[in-house]
């Protein structure tokens, strides 16, 4: 089993970013796909639905704390951009926004949409 790196996924939605920590990532095949895997629990889930666009940032060792405190808080709560001081950026492609410490930086749509269907 080979999993990606911890990433931080930011989206824009209804006027606003908001950043999550995302600790199950993957390469898909060997095109220019990830997998990310969240959940309704997630504010971001929905955002993500929504405009089915969003941006993989790679935090370095420097973002390590926060990358941690970002997973542990809602962001319909928490203003992340602004309570962990980090720059959203104008992306390219989509309009969630990059995040400027990060050392790289994605910009995605999502291609494909796998729910998990419940168990009768």
């Amino acid at each position: 089993m080979e999993e990606g790196p911890v990433v931080l996924l930011s989206t824009f939605y209804r006027g606003r970013n908001n950043i999550m920590t995302a600790s199950c990532t993957m390469s898909m095949d060997f095109s220019p796909m990830v997998g990310v895997m969240l959940g309704p629990w997630d504010c971001s889930y929905r955002a993500l639905l929504k405009t089915r666009e969003c941006v993989l940032a790679i935090p370095g060792a420097d973002l390590l704390a926060k990358t941690v405190a970002i997973g542990n808080c809602s962001g319909a709560e928490v203003d992340k951009f602004a309570e962990y001081k980090l720059t959203p950026c104008p992306a390219a492609k989509v309009k969630a926004p990059l995040i400027g410490e990060a050392l790289k930086n994605l910009e995605c749509k999502l291609i494909k949409n796998q729910q998990r269907v419940p168990e009768t």
